[in-house]
Order: C-alpha cells, then structure tokens, then sequence
C-alpha cells in the first residue's frame, strides 16, 4: 500500500485496505502522484474530510464525535482514483484515462 503523498491530498485519509489488496500510485507516466489503481480482492477505503464539520476538537474522553460531510470512496479491484480530483476514473483495467490537471 502506498501512503497518501503530496500536498493535494491534505485532509484525505490514508486508503483503508480490506483483505488481500493494494493501493498503488502511479509514479510514472501522464497520471505520476495523480491517480491510485486498486490491485486484488477486496477493496481500498478512501475518506475525503476535505469539505467536514466537525466537533472533534471539542471532545473529551470517550464521547461521541459529530462529523458531517465527508465522502467515502469504497473501491475494488481494479478501480482507479484520481488523487487531485478526488474522483473515480472511468473506463475498464488498461484504458486510457484523463486525470485532472
């Protein structure tokens, strides 16, 4: 798995992995440090809290914490995410895509 990386991803979670599976960035190529493609069975978490409210900040000890506004991305096996855009890629495993500028 590789961890979140640049500054466009401020305030999005590191991806969650669910059974035998991995996030990769690319590193290379037209969509290096913009788009991660999900390898293998299961799926990959992404949490954008880049629009949240939230009282974390206020809480204490155990108690419930209110967030409102964030976005989960829950992405298997061969899905691709644009990092920048913060978006699902379209298109199948090998197409081209467009990432964001």
């Amino acid at each position: 798995m590789t961890g979140a990386r640049g500054g466009y991803l401020d305030l999005m979670g590191t991806p969650g992995v669910a059974g035998a599976v991995a996030s990769a960035v690319a590193e290379r190529g037209d969509y290096a440090d913009r788009s991660m493609e999900v390898v293998g069975k299961g799926a990959v978490t992404v949490l954008d809290g880049s629009s949240i409210q939230t009282d974390a900040h206020q809480a204490k000890g155990h108690r419930p914490i209110m967030i409102s506004g964030a976005v989960v991305h829950s992405l298997p096996d061969g899905s691709w995410f644009d990092l920048r855009a913060r978006t699902l890629l379209a298109g199948a495993p090998g197409m081209e895509r467009e990432a964001s500028e």
